[in-house]
């Protein structure tokens, strides 16, 4: 008897050019992404640089957002990237220039990078980003404007909110749950069905074995959460 096809792993389109919101170190990240697509990438958008402003990568500062009303730019026309980072305590301007991009119109497809590794059946949100070297196994769901940054591994059927940021090296078990804008730092290890609350930092390094519940702080020297 002939099986259906199991779904296909989720992929970035290039029908259109990309910019780059944000020239900083995510920004000149996610630029590369494109560019090992063989993505066009027209140029970053940043109000802290001059327009025509090298940045890297063979490219340039075009403005700042304002450009998006140009034209050129319009939705349907270009796509956008969000190159706004996400640090613990810092991750209002990453989930602003989200919503902004998503007023406009030009709310941007997921972003994978061609050596990450997705299964079958994973999905991954509008804005999402999967760096290189990131695995996403079977059943795994990224939510919207969230980061799976370099070599972080997400086993089957974990369940990952909006605005997470997986720093590199992160490790999720099966069946992990994260909440909203939780940040899980780099190299931290989390085992099998733990649940981590909307807005939870674990630092780097930790190992995560219990349930820690929202807006909480866990620190591997305390090994507790913290208010």
């Amino acid at each position: 008897m002939t099986q259906p096809a199991p779904d296909s792993p989720p992929t970035t389109p290039l029908d259109r050019p990309w910019l780059v919101l944000g020239a900083g170190g995510h920004g000149r990240v996610v630029a590369d992404l494109l560019l090992a697509l063989r993505a066009s990438v027209l140029g970053f958008l940043d109000p802290g640089l001059a327009p025509g402003e090298p940045v890297g990568l063979g490219l340039v500062c075009l403005g700042d957002d304002g450009c998006l009303t140009d034209p050129r730019y319009a939705p349907g026309a270009v796509y956008v990237a969000n190159g706004i980072g996400s640090l613990p305590g810092q991750a209002a301007p990453r989930r602003q220039a989200f919503a902004r991009l998503a007023e406009s119109g030009h709310l941007c497809p997921p972003l994978i990078h061609p050596m990450a590794c997705l299964a079958h059946q994973v999905a991954v949100g509008d804005g999402a980003q999967v760096m290189a070297g990131a695995v996403l196994q079977t059943g795994a769901r990224i939510g919207h404007g969230s980061i799976v940054n370099t070599g972080a591994r997400v086993d089957h059927d974990c369940r990952i909110g909006a605005h997470v940021h997986l720093a590199p090296g992160v490790v999720l078990s099966g069946a992990v749950g994260v909440g909203e804008g939780a940040h899980l730092g780099t190299g931290c290890a989390v085992i099998q069905t733990i649940t981590i609350g909307a807005g939870a930092v674990v630092a780097a390094g930790a190992t995560v074995r219990r349930d820690l519940p929202p807006g909480t702080t866990f620190h591997p020297a305390k090994g507790t959460p913290e208010p």
